[in-house]
């Protein structure tokens, strides 16, 4: 039987037996038994991490090296390591098991260990979060991330071979391809936090992986009111249109008008209910107090907490809303649920369906571009020049102005109004004649 000719690490099987080669010249091995002396080291325990006497056999031209080392439940384990000669054998054998107990290995944690892939992992860590109390839409993403980012960027690889520069560089990956990296951090964080736990790591690779900075995006809004107008023009255009089937709401044209005075988000809005507004206060007002969820197979739903804690909000309403709620109160009538914008059948709408039906009104204009959230910038934007972006903030429903003044206003194109004063000091500067 030829043993390996480089290292076989974390390798537990049996060997032919061999004459051990004297131990003298052991060098600088860690034994505590090897500097206690023989008879010492069957009373002392080896410590965790620890490694024992190290003994070498030679099998022409390779040397083996034998040792057992203390995983972390405490169990002594045979291990082995070859090399071209003896102080390579040891070497190896000293490196292997240091990496052995960094990476936990050897040692099985409830079905996590290092040699786990983490496409199991990541199903793991889903589970547990089924267990904490999440909102429907943070599963959601939580799922989704899975599904399209974490499985198919590193679901082959072993938990043990999660280091720090292999994280990093997936997540740079995923930088570069034009997405956010922070959610994706988070997520891993959390992921290999529970092989942390579950002592299938050492660390967690991710607290080490360099900060990425996103790359700002441009926040592209309407340009003016006209624009506004013809893609109101647009929505009324195509909610008139004879087409066969029921007659057509005023669904997406009230919506629309809602989402351009408000910034509200789709989900927020279409999860209005009637005694969330008030309509006769001297500054009529709305409150946010939910949103909409869909979740397939399961279906639509109210959930009563918005995306956040600063997401339950009142919104001042204008004139112009507060009549087009007057009239969808006196037309609608009574409906079960209260809500604002039912659906046919008496429940709450899908935001589904109204994306639909506002693509279907904007395909083939040059406004496809446009989305329910457009709106939402065009709000951002409104209010941040003329009050500030701590106001506009605050109306959109964010946790800071960080998000707001990133995502949601858009870069003026006006120059700065100051040629008098630059004037008055090109003039004050000028050289006595």
């Amino acid at each position: 039987m030829t043993p390996p000719a480089q290292s076989a690490a974390w390798r537990y099987t049996s060997w032919p037996t061999c004459r051990p080669v004297s131990l003298s010249n052991r060098g600088d091995d860690r034994s505590l038994a090897s500097r206690q002396g023989g008879a010492e080291m069957a009373r002392r325990r080896i410590p965790i991490g620890g490694y024992g006497e190290i003994s070498y056999t030679q099998r022409g031209r390779v040397w083996r090296a034998i040792t057992r080392t203390r995983d972390r439940d405490g169990v002594l384990r045979q291990v082995t390591a070859s090399g071209p000669s003896k102080e390579s054998a040891r070497r190896t054998l000293v490196a292997d098991i240091e990496l052995r107990h960094e990476t936990g290995a050897g040692v099985k944690a409830d079905g996590i260990a290092p040699d786990t892939k983490i496409s199991v992992l990541a199903d793991e860590w889903i589970k547990e979060c089924e267990m904490r109390d999440l909102k429907t839409r943070s599963l959601r993403i939580y799922r989704d991330s899975v599904r399209l980012h974490i499985k198919p960027y590193m679901g082959e690889w072993l938990v043990g071979e999660a280091t720090t520069g292999a994280v990093d560089r997936v997540l740079k990956e995923h930088r570069d391809s034009g997405r956010d990296t922070s959610a994706l951090r988070k997520q891993l964080n959390q992921m290999f936090a529970l092989a942390v736990r579950h002592d299938a790591l050492a660390s967690n690779p991710v607290t080490n992986v360099a900060k990425i900075k996103r790359r700002k995006p441009k926040v592209r809004i309407l340009a003016d009111t006209a624009q506004v107008a013809e893609i109101r023009g647009l929505i009324e255009k195509w909610e008139t249109k004879d087409r066969p089937g029921p007659k057509a709401s005023r669904d997406l044209r009230d919506l629309t008008l809602l989402l351009m005075s408000t910034g509200a988000r789709i989900g927020e809005a279409l999860a209005l209910r009637w005694q969330d507004i008030n309509l006769l206060a001297e500054r009529p007002y709305l409150m946010i107090t939910g949103t909409i969820i869909q979740e397939k197979g399961i279906g639509t739903w109210r959930q009563e907490e918005g995306k956040s804690l600063q997401a339950t909000r009142p919104l001042e309403i204008p004139p112009s809303v507060v009549t087009m709620l007057l009239e969808r109160q006196m037309a609608q009538g009574h409906n079960p649920i209260d809500s604002v914008f039912p659906s046919r059948v008496g429940t709450w709408t899908p935001y589904s369906t109204m994306y639909r039906r506002w693509n279907d009104a904007t395909r083939g204009t040059k406004y496809d571009w446009v989305t329910f959230k457009t709106f939402r910038k065009q709000v951002g934007t409104l209010i941040a020049r003329e009050l500030g972006a701590k106001v506009a903030k605050d109306q959109l429903g964010h946790a800071n102005e960080v998000t707001t003044e990133t995502f949601y206003i858009a870069q003026s194109v006006d120059a700065p109004k100051v040629s008098g004063l630059i004037e008055k000091f090109i003039r004050d500067s000028a050289p006595s004649s």
